[in-house]
């Protein structure tokens, strides 16, 4: 769809003083890397790269307040952060039981967009499941019982609820299972 190139930071395993550098996945080769920030900030970059700081409402005050200042700025460690790359944050809300904290104001305001996501049934079929040949018989039910594909209600007391991941780590499970039967 995007010819982009990606990486992801989760902040909430990160301190300020560590945002000095990363360690970032690279999908290619399945290693962790160590992305000086200046790296991150677009250096070689020839063309647009998504960049995710991933579970921004567990991070800690002080990480919000170091990643706020570039998401107004523009500016890392001194270093202007290349117009091709996109920053995108992603985090619970407080009120999904998810031991997530409300973003400072500041951060709301004029930083960041706030788009609050609910799965779609066609959308995670068509786009996710089978793609990733999720079992057949999850797609059924998920197709007969649409309602069920989420169900999340941070106010319940259940163990477990559907969500989109949790029915993939079900086919993840069945998968384990039917290779070990074989």
């Amino acid at each position: 769809m995007f010819d982009w190139d990606y990486d992801e930071v989760i902040l909430s395993r990160y301190s300020a003083v560590e945002l000095q550098g990363l360690f970032v996945p690279n999908h290619q080769s399945k290693t962790l890397e160590h992305y000086p920030l200046r790296r991150i900030t677009g250096g070689d970059t020839k063309k647009p790269k998504l960049l995710l700081f991933d579970e921004i409402t567990n991070a800690e005050e002080d990480v919000q307040a170091a990643i706020q200042s570039a998401f107004q700025s523009r500016m890392i460690e001194g270093c202007k952060v290349d117009d091709k790359i996109m920053f995108v944050a992603a985090g619970n809300g407080a009120d999904d039981g998810c031991n997530a904290q409300d973003l400072s104001r500041a951060m709301l305001e004029g930083r960041l967009l706030t788009i609050n996501h609910y799965p779609d049934v066609d959308d995670w079929i068509n786009k996710f499941a089978e793609p990733n040949k999720i079992n057949p018989y999850i797609i059924s039910y998920i197709s007969w019982q649409k309602e069920s594909l989420y169900k999340f209600d941070p106010s319940s007391s259940d163990d477990a609820q559907p969500t989109c991941r949790g029915w993939a780590k079900l086919d993840a499970g069945h998968s384990i299972i039917q290779d070990e039967s074989q």
